[in-house]
Formats: C-alpha cells, sequence, structure tokens
C-alpha cells in the first residue's frame, strides 16, 4: 500500500517499468550534491560499472539522481568524475547524499513517472470522491407495514 506519491512511483517501479530480467547501468554517489550550490562535478564509484557502461556517460548522455536529471558534458573516467549540466527537462535540483543510487539514461525518467501519476490521480479526482446528494423527510413515530408485529 503506497501513503505518499513517492511510495506510489517506486511501487510504479517496481511492479511495472522495472521487469526482473531488466539489467539498468547504475552507480552511486561518492561525494554529497547541494541543492542550493552550482556544483557540476558529480564523484561516482566505477566499482558497480563495466568500461561499457562507464563509457555510455559520455558527453551527451543523462543520469537520473532521485528526481533530478542532469546532462553529461564531460567524462573523467580516471577520476570518477561527471561534469555536468544540472536539472535539465524541468526536473528539480535538489540535495543528494553519498551512495544515492545513479541511473545512467534512464528509460523512465523518475520525474515523467511522478508528473504521469499525478495527471491521472488529478484527472479521476472529480468521479473518484463522488458524492451524490439527496434530501430526505422524516416523521415521528411508526408505521405498520404489514400487520401489527412487522414494523421494521
Amino acid at each position: 500500500m503506497s501513503n505518499n506519491i513517492g511510495n506510489l512511483v517506486d511501487r510504479v517501479y517496481r511492479e511495472y517499468l522495472e521487469p526482473n530480467d531488466d539489467v539498468q547501468s547504475f552507480s552511486v554517489l561518492r561525494d554529497t550534491l547541494d541543492a542550493d550550490s552550482t556544483d557540476t562535478i558529480v564523484q561516482y564509484e566505477s566499482e558497480y560499472l563495466t568500461s561499457e557502461e562507464e563509457d555510455a556517460m559520455e558527453a551527451g548522455a543523462f543520469i537520473e539522481v532521485g528526481k533530478e536529471l542532469m546532462l553529461v558534458t564531460d567524462l573523467n573516467t580516471s577520476a570518477e568524475q561527471i561534469t555536468v549540466k544540472r536539472a535539465v527537462r524541468g526536473t528539480p535540483l535538489e540535495t543528494h547524499a553519498i551512495d544515492d543510487l545513479i541511473k545512467i539514461n534512464p528509460v523512465f525518467p523518475r520525474k515523467n513517472v511522478f508528473d504521469a501519476v499525478c495527471d491521472q490521480i488529478k484527472n479521476l479526482y472529480p468521479t473518484l470522491f463522488a458524492v451524490e446528494t439527496k434530501s430526505i423527510t422524516s416523521k415521528t413515530g411508526y408505521i405498520p407495514l404489514d400487520g401489527a408485529n412487522d414494523n421494521y
């Protein structure tokens, strides 16, 4: 059961968008990234990547950390550093911690899934919680329905 939008998006990924046999290239952050800074260097852990996966992070690729997409402008594999342009394609600039997951060229960016789920909830709102109002009147006492003992 999802009790917030973030958990719902995680569930959509887990159950619908990431089949068990799907292999997604990923790494983790080795250093924090602040939302209020202009950091453009991302330190990543190379032990999670093959050389082909590392090469996939060259200029023009996208990486995703949380809901933030970043455009790769340069890659330094010996220093395990990616130079990026942050918060691209309308994604929010966020703070990221050490060991946060870095997805390489994600098929379904988290922000897109989040926006789609929110749109569907908004579209369902008028009918999902529709309430019909009826007016009733009442009288005092009771009326026998079918005899003296059949009062329901």
